[in-house]
């Protein structure tokens, strides 16, 4: 059974297996320095489905210092029923 949740790092990165930590954005979500994937929460994690800008906060607030073991969902909190479901939420291909 697949069991999508956050630990702070930005999920479509690491279905490439890279582990890139998600900034706090100057509009106060979560996003991913490297593909602009943003979502909002810390104990229910919503992935959003507008990217971000790269406009972060001057001093750096990292998601997998404020995110543990979260529940990651759609932003309409459907959850993911497989890699392969999160994948194509995110738009990414996973060989």
């Amino acid at each position: 059974m697949f069991f999508a949740y956050s630990d702070g790092n930005c999920p479509q990165c690491e279905l490439h297996g890279k582990i890139v930590p998600m900034r706090l954005n100057t509009d106060d979500y979560w996003e991913c320095p490297q593909c602009k994937l943003q979502a909002s929460g810390s104990v229910l994690v919503k992935i959003l489905t507008a990217r971000g800008s790269g406009e972060f906060l001057s001093e750096p607030i990292l998601a997998t210092k404020n995110v543990a073991g979260a529940s990651l969902t759609a932003h309409d909190g459907r959850t993911f029923s497989s890699r392969e479901d999160l994948g194509k939420y995110t738009g990414t291909e996973i060989s």
